[in-house]
């Protein structure tokens, strides 16, 4: 997604892909350095067996871990939505070295006009 400045790891709730963000995202590349993660098991991601704890939330926050290590991303700030809640708390509770300086989890589908109103990342 690009930008730059502090990175901001957008996260996806179940069943939707990075693109979700498509439409806003491209707002924050001012002040931060964007990135979307699609996790495994949706869009062009992998799709292993639902066994084994494979989509529990410590693996998808692993996942997480794993794209912010590759890519050299440190405490980022971290939104999402739906299940990513789940990944956001796993992220925090077991990496408190890479955790994010702040992160926003909303239950509902996000959208600019619920993101514009958290006092993280305001816009105005």
């Amino acid at each position: 997604m690009g930008g730059a400045g502090k990175p901001l790891i957008f996260l996806a709730g179940s069943g939707d892909t990075a693109h979700r963000f498509d439409g806003f995202a491209p707002q924050f590349a001012k002040k931060y350095h964007v990135y979307g993660i699609t996790r495994r098991g949706f869009g062009a991601s992998s799709h292993p067996a639902p066994a084994n704890g494979n989509y529990s939330a410590d693996h998808l926050g692993d996942d997480v871990v794993a794209v912010m290590k590759a890519l050299h991303i440190e405490r980022p700030v971290l939104v999402g939505h739906s299940m990513a809640g789940e990944e956001l708390s796993s992220v925090g509770s077991r990496f408190p070295e890479r955790s994010p300086d702040s992160s926003i989890s909303m239950p509902q589908r996000i959208s600019l006009s619920t993101i514009r109103h958290t006092r993280f990342l305001k816009l105005r």
